[in-house]
Order: C-alpha cells, then sequence, then structure tokens
C-alpha cells in the first residue's frame, strides 16, 4: 500500500465511482473531491472511498486540495475524471505541479486546455498526420458566410470545448434551413461558438481509453466497439465491446503514440469513428474516461499503471490491453432502446445476461447503487410537486 494519498476529481457520475472501486481494490484509500450543483452524491456512498468533499465548482474544489494536501510529505496523486476538472487543473498547473502528481502536456500550464479546443485538436490531428472530419469553427454571431457557403449536408454542430457545453447540444442539420434553425436554438442557449463538420455515416464507433506512461508499458489501451448509444446520434455509448483484434489494436495506439509523442502524460479517452473501414479521430479527452468499468471484470486496473509510473514503482501487470471480448453496459441508458422500440425487450435480456461490466452494478459495493435511485427518486418527486 503506497503511502501518497490518491485524490480523483469530478463530478457525481459512476466514471468516478468506478475509478473508486480500481483504486480501492489495489488498497488506495481513495480522497473523493465531488463537484456538483447537489449537497448529496451517490458516489461517496462508496466503500473504496474513505474521504471525500463536495464543492460547486472546479475552483472552489481544487483551492482546497491546494490547501489541505499542498504540504504532504508524500506528494499526492491527482487524477481528474471530469472535462471541467482536467482543465481548471491544467490552466492552474503551475500552483500544483510541484507539489502533486499531475497529468500535463510537456508540464506547460494552458496545453491540455488549450487541446480542449475541437479546432484546436483539428489542428494538431492535421499535423500529426491523424484523418479527422473537416471541421471549422462557426461564429454563431457572424455565420452568414458559412450558411451561404457550407455544401456538405446533413452536417452536424458541435460545441468547441466539452467542458463548456453538454452532449445534448450536439446538433445535426438535415440542409440549409435546419442550419439557419439549429443556429438560433444554440444561441438561445447562449453559445458563442461551435464546430461545424459533416455528418458521417459510421460505420461503428471505437471508444479506447487508458494511460500514457513513461517506463513499460507506455501506453495501456482498451479499445471498445460501441454496439448502441443513447440519444441515437448525439450520445454516450450504452452497450459497448472490448476489441481484441490486434489489428484494430495497433491501429489505435499508432494514433495514442501521436498523443505520447506530443508530451501528454496521465489518463485519456479517445473517440475514434470508423468510416468505410478507416479509422477517424472524432475526439480527444484528457481525463480518465467515463468508460473504465468495462475493465473491471478483467481485473485490467490501468490507472495503477500511471500511479505507479508517477511513484517509481515496478508494474507486476505487464498487459497493456485486455485478452477477452467481454461487454459492458450502462443499463439505465441502454434500456431506452427498448422503450422506444429499437430493439425487443427479450434482445435486451440477452444483451444484459451476455454483460460482464455494468457502469453501476457492483455486487461488492451496492450501497452508491441504492444511493443513485433514491436520489434519482427524490429529484422526480421534487419536479412533480415543484420543489426547489
Amino acid at each position: 500500500m503506497i503511502n501518497n494519498k490518491v485524490i480523483i476529481v469530478g463530478g457525481d457520475h459512476h466514471n468516478g465511482l468506478n475509478l473508486a472501486r480500481m483504486l480501492g481494490d489495489n488498497d488506495i484509500n481513495v480522497i473523493a473531491i465531488i463537484v456538483t450543483s447537489n449537497e448529496y452524491s451517490f458516489i461517496s456512498r462508496s466503500k473504496f472511498i474513505k474521504e471525500y468533499h463536495i464543492f460547486h465548482t472546479d475552483k472552489e474544489a481544487y483551492d482546497f486540495i491546494l490547501a489541505s494536501f499542498g504540504e504532504d510529505k508524500d506528494k499526492p496523486i491527482i487524477i481528474p475524471y471530469s472535462d471541467g476538472a482536467a482543465m481548471e487543473l491544467d490552466v492552474r498547473l503551475d500552483e500544483f505541479k510541484s507539489q502533486f502528481y499531475v497529468p500535463s502536456i510537456n508540464n506547460k500550464a494552458g496545453e491540455i486546455a488549450r487541446l480542449m479546443d475541437k479546432k484546436n485538436q483539428y489542428d494538431w490531428a492535421v499535423a500529426n498526420g491523424i484523418r479527422m472530419a473537416k471541421s471549422e469553427m462557426l461564429e454563431l454571431r457572424d455565420s452568414a458566410h458559412i450558411i451561404d457557403t457550407w455544401q456538405e449536408y446533413p452536417c452536424i454542430l458541435k460545441p468547441m470545448i466539452s467542458a463548456q457545453g453538454k452532449k445534448g447540444d450536439i446538433e445535426i442539420c438535415e440542409d440549409k434551413s435546419s442550419l439557419i434553425s439549429k443556429i438560433t436554438e444554440l444561441l438561445e442557449k447562449e453559445y458563442e461558438t461551435v464546430l461545424i463538420q459533416p455528418y458521417l455515416n459510421i460505420d461503428y464507433e471505437i471508444d479506447v481509453f487508458g494511460a500514457i506512461c513513461k517506463k513499460e508499458p507506455t501506453i495501456s489501451l482498451v479499445p471498445t466497439e460501441t454496439k448502441r448509444s443513447f440519444p441515437v446520434g448525439k450520445g454516450t455509448n450504452c452497450f459497448s465491446q472490448i476489441i481484441t483484434d490486434e489489428n484494430r489494436i495497433r491501429q489505435c495506439r499508432n494514433i495514442i503514440s501521436k498523443l505520447q509523442q506530443s508530451g501528454f502524460y496521465g489518463l485519456y479517452d479517445i473517440e475514434l469513428l470508423v468510416v468505410n473501414g478507416e479509422i477517424l479521430l472524432n475526439e480527444i479527452n484528457y481525463r480518465n474516461s467515463g468508460d473504465d468499468y468495462m475493465v473491471i471484470s478483467q481485473k485490467f486496473y490501468y490507472p495503477m499503471l500511471w500511479i505507479n509510473d508517477c511513484l517509481g514503482i515496478l508494474n507486476t501487470d505487464n498487459r497493456d490491453h485486455m485478452e477477452q471480448s467481454t461487454y459492458a453496459m450502462t443499463y439505465w441508458y441502454d434500456y431506452q432502446h427498448v422503450k422506444q422500440k429499437r430493439i425487443s425487450f427479450f434482445t435486451w435480456i440477452r444483451d444484459v445476461k451476455r454483460t460482464s461490466d455494468f457502469a453501476l452494478y457492483d455486487k461488492k459495493d451496492m450501497k452508491p447503487v441504492y444511493a443513485f435511485y433514491y436520489y434519482s427518486f427524490l429529484k422526480k418527486m421534487r419536479r412533480l410537486l415543484k420543489i426547489n
């Protein structure tokens, strides 16, 4: 058991819950710094979280971390698991990098934040020979030129920076009139700039996540094929399968190696699109993945590779990828496909039975499951009774 504190920072989300479960299974006393608008947290109920604190903003969270743990003799390790937490840490990197082990790009403050901008990611991809859909920045209040000249329909509009937008605000435009209408809607939601891209007819989506280290294995990766996502076309994957095909793993590793060569050190989450059999980059997230629960049944605890790497501890698990093609599910989202009659109930039950890893359910750690449904019930009752 290490002496260094491990601090995970992010929202009240299963991402943090399963990160804590992986670390706790390795005898890490997890400190969870949870950023939420609520006064409660379902993930705080995990038996693997030994200490937790709730804040309403990422700034407050990091102010607390600096004041409370900055003088520790054994440098604590910080793992962000939300976009907002990753961005706040990176812009304040100079305050933290001497007193904490932190992810970064070349130890340079603001570099991760700069590359969280999707247009900058596009420019980075082009410079590194990585295929990506044509991407242009669209100033919503000065969009006449793009509206008049854009020819590739359908197209898709995305928030420029994930930390400052919502996946639900991704808009698909079938034609020019639809583009004008969606721009108006986004202006009403107070967006100023978005990314515009051609909408691609994809074969399937690959989410690949893991860790970039300095010692072997320098790249650990978990490629997954998305079988279903929700909402369809602009949501997150809710039923996936681990990819074990060596050719696909090699293709994914080639892209991640470019990230490594650019100087990134830490946990990552990358979205790829397979179009006509070829891989295109869709998005890079410089933080722990929300798909982290997919590794638990195979005990492929990639965050431990990075923690040990930070501390100079020899990794006893030399696997750089998973060996079995197991299934994983976020069942409360995936069941929406049954409700909306995209799949039958019997198909869904079949898929549940062959699933090895669930985003929430873990028979060794059930208190967060009960808390999740309890707090969900309270929210519904408040909405019905119109209680603030």
